[in-house]
């Protein structure tokens, strides 16, 4: 079973990654001070712990001019 400690470099990573999932593993690790490999073995580990399980986009439907989007689930 995979080792699913997360230590303080894992945390900056998920929450730099919540503030906008688009910020590239270079961006990532600039704030860090280690290396994008790093982040993105990291980042890999996160995915196959589950602890990361995806990401998103968030459109503005009033901006597509479609009306309103409801989403359940």
């Amino acid at each position: 079973m995979p080792d699913k400690r997360i230590d303080s470099l894992d945390i900056k990573i998920i929450r730099l990654l919540q503030q906008n999932a688009r910020t590239s593993f270079k961006e990532i690790a600039a704030h860090s001070k280690t290396s994008s490999d790093t982040i993105k073995n990291r980042y890999n580990i996160l995915i196959k712990n589950g602890i990361i399980r995806g990401s998103t986009i968030v459109i503005d439907p009033k901006k597509t001019g479609e009306g309103n989007l409801v989403m359940m689930g």
